[in-house]
């Protein structure tokens, strides 16, 4: 599974089907992969807004509706528009959904000159999966983006990041550097800015605005990046799994979770796997 993808078994397949395809999503036909008929599992790319067909048996971890529809902040329902924003100068800024006005869940953001700034699922602080574009409509990165509990942006957690004449100049995670006090620092690749100059102006949901995340939902979002090897691994050697957790950059400073999160996550790799 790639980042920002999510196999989905549907509950309600006309409801999950009208949902994707009034926020753009394609049915990616060719990709479809379920020869025998068998149960099957809508596969959706947050990141690149597509989806396809495939048997359930061969794609893990499994979402449900529900489940899915949260990981792209589609819940709590109550509260959630679907709205367009607009500057001070009548200009769209923001169209997608929002909470109080905040934008929360899918949406695209605007430049001035009409262009999309970023596009996928925002969150606390900002954008946490889909894409960022240069102001000349460039792909500028394409990934997902790491929740900041401190101060500035959230910031580029694991993608692909582009030039401005589009060749590819990085792929894969980025660099953590914990010196062991204070928050984490980030190292950027070679001429990556974090941040656009002329970047439109909007305010995010804060933390204190929404609840906190379910530490099981933290850690199915890093097992969703982990190909079967690595998940049989991290089974396999829970106790010793220190190191990976903290390279995947989970909240590893709330030090009073940590040991529940080593206890669970197996248990959570199982559950899901099952479902």
């Amino acid at each position: 599974m790639q980042v920002g993808e999510y196999a989905v078994t549907p509950s309600d397949e006309n409801e999950l089907i009208e949902f994707l395809s009034f926020n753009d999503f394609t049915h990616n036909a060719a990709m479809d992969n379920n020869p025998s008929n068998n149960e099957y599992v809508i596969v959706v790319n947050v990141v690149n807004r597509f989806y396809f067909i495939a048997d359930r048996f061969f794609v893990y971890p499994r979402l449900t509706q529900v489940e899915f529809f949260k990981k792209i902040n589609h819940y709590p329902k109550d509260g959630i528009e679907h709205k367009r924003l607009l500057d001070d100068e009548g200009r769209l800024l923001y169209e997608g959904y929002v909470i109080n006005d905040h934008p929360y869940g899918l949406g695209r953001l605007y430049f001035d000159n009409g262009n999309v700034y970023q596009e996928g699922v925002f969150d606390i602080k900002g954008i946490r999966l889909g894409k960022e574009h240069y102001c000349s409509g460039q792909v500028k990165f394409e990934g997902s983006w790491g929740i900041n509990k401190g101060y500035g942006p959230n910031a580029p957690r694991k993608g692909s990041v582009y030039n401005e004449g589009g060749e590819r100049t990085f792929a894969g995670k980025f660099e953590i550097i914990k010196s062991g006090v204070g928050l984490p620092m980030i190292k950027y690749p070679t001429g990556y800015r974090l941040i656009e100059e002329n970047r439109p102006k909007i305010d995010y949901i804060k933390h204190d605005e929404m609840p906190e995340r379910d530490m099981n939902d933290e850690i199915f979002d890093m097992i969703c990046e982990l190909d079967s090897c690595s998940i049989s691994e991290l089974c396999r050697l829970r106790d010793e799994t220190v190191e990976m957790i903290r390279d995947e950059n989970l909240s590893k400073n709330e030090c009073e979770n940590y040991h529940r999160y080593l206890s669970s996550i197996c248990d959570v790799i199982y559950l899901k796997m099952r479902n």
